[in-house]
């Protein structure tokens, strides 16, 4: 009888039964007031309690309550804040000793965690937006592997987890067998943003060795606003000038501000010497802010504007063009025109610097792969419609020749930004104000890039800063 419980109280009869039937309902209230909160999605554990068997006998209810209190407390305070979505993605656990990798070494907890940290506090200085991550993975992860990133975010911070995600691949051409399309690893924060989509008002996708700063999105978020701005009073027919007027709303549609990563010299390493830099002029007393970009995860402190370096692009592959009097001169990334909106800038070369040389186009050493991308909602549906075969999944257009979005395409295409910056025909700019400028670097935490790439190639951010500025002169002068 005792096992019965309750029950058991239910067989007996008079004033006794009238006693035990009111605390069965009290006890049934309780249940229905608490059960939302038994309900509650817990993003860190990324699972749903479903019964009330289940929460008691749950080895996790007891750690993640106060979390989930506080997150039911955060709920309508949330609704009112910016949200964002911040996705991660990480091919190895520990790093396979290619590309300038130390073989075994620990990249989930030496890069990915380090950088996703730095991103993510940085991201809660601003009180009005709500930050949450995603990450996707190339590897399972260990239970007391994610707790180690769920200790390193604020309790508010939601995590939810998609482990295994390499995409399975046949190769009806080759060997006819399964295998993994760890190239394809990239993709898949499309199908988080296509997933998520309704739920954000911002989307951050990033390898992870990624730092992306609070600075980064409200510069962006500043500038986008402005592209929407001017698009509402501007004309319809396309302006062809290099330098000045007013863009059309399909130019100011197709245009985006863009990112260049960096690193940070590290002991002896040296810039590119004087005898390799581009014969464009640098305009002197300009200098980056490494506090928006390269601050150190451990001091906090910025490094030297000098010993701030990038090796995807340079003067060479950029134009420059006035946009409108409050945003000023931008400088111009390399990509493919679209059909329509293309965007005309002034080159650099265009005075005769690089002699008979052509302009480049989206080629390796100029494109400026970013390793990521951001966007907001609205920039998402744009893109729907701008990329042929879609931007989203499922990649079932006969653009994508029955691939589903997997080989050929690469890493670069995914989240280097060929698909977007190239075929898509989306204009990177770059702010040419000089504390703006800086907030289009971004930080490649890993800064092992400079160990493997010629000293020709490492360019000073100041110098690029100084050269697009002697760039801006002259096309302030073309007729």
């Amino acid at each position: 009888m005792e096992g019965l419980g309750v029950a058991a109280f239910c067989f007996q009869s008079g004033a006794g039964k009238r006693s035990v039937v009111n605390g069965v309902m009290v006890v049934a209230l309780l249940l229905v007031m608490l059960l939302p909160l038994f309900l509650t999605f817990d993003s860190q554990s990324n699972s749903i309690v479903k019964t009330i068997g289940q929460i008691i006998w749950s080895e996790k209810w007891w750690v993640d309550n106060a979390r989930r209190r506080r997150k039911l407390l955060e709920v309508e305070d949330k609704k009112e804040k910016f949200r964002i979505l911040h996705v991660v993605t990480s091919l190895s656990e520990f790093n396979n000793g290619h590309r300038n990798t130390i073989k075994g070494d620990d990249r989930l907890v030496n890069t990915l965690i380090p950088a996703l940290r730095a991103s993510v506090e940085s991201m809660a200085s601003e009180k009005s937006w709500h930050v949450d991550v995603f990450l996707v993975l190339g590897f399972t992860l260990e239970p007391e592997r994610k707790k180690l990133i769920v200790d390193a975010l604020p309790d508010w911070v939601g995590l939810e987890v998609w482990d295994d995600a390499t995409p399975l691949y046949y190769d009806r051409g080759q060997n006819a067998k399964l295998e993994l399309d760890t190239r394809a690893l990239a993709r898949q924060h499309r199908f988080v943003f296509k997933d998520k989509l309704e739920y954000y008002d911002f989307f951050s996708a990033w390898e992870d060795d990624m730092v992306i700063t609070a600075d980064h999105i409200r510069n962006f978020i500043f500038l986008s606003n402005k592209f929407d701005g001017m698009r509402e009073h501007a004309p319809n027919e396309e302006n062809k000038h290099l330098t000045i007027g007013k863009l059309s709303k399909d130019q100011l549609k197709n245009i985006i501000p863009g990112f260049i990563r960096v690193e940070v010299l590290k002991g002896n390493n040296m810039a590119q010497q004087d005898e390799s830099l581009d014969p464009i002029p640098i305009s002197e007393g300009l200098h980056v802010n490494g506090s928006y970009c390269c601050s150190d995860f451990e001091t906090h402190l910025a490094p030297s504007s000098d010993r701030i370096i990038l090796w995807e692009t340079g003067v060479a592959a950029m134009g420059v063009r006035k946009l409108s009097e409050d945003i000023g001169w931008v400088a111009t990334l390399p990509g493919r025109k679209p059909l329509r909106g293309a965007i005309e800038s002034y080159w650099s070369g265009m005075n005769g610097a690089y002699g008979d040389m052509k302009r480049p186009g989206p080629s390796g050493n100029y494109f400026a792969n970013a390793a990521g991308i951001m966007l907001s909602r609205k920039q998402i549906h744009h893109l729907e419609e701008a990329c042929k075969g879609g931007y989203l999944p499922p990649y079932t257009d006969g653009f994508w020749h029955g691939h589903s979005g997997l080989k050929p395409q690469n890493v670069e295409f995914w989240s280097g930004g060929y698909h977007v910056f190239s075929l898509c025909g989306l204009q990177r700019i770059l702010s040419l104000e000089k504390d703006a400028f800086s907030k289009h670097l971004i930080y490649h935490s890993a800064n092992n890039k400079q160990e493997g790439i010629a000293r020709s190639r490492l360019v000073k951010a100041d110098n690029l800063l100084g050269q697009l500025h002697s760039v801006v002169k002259a096309a302030e002068s073309h007729k």
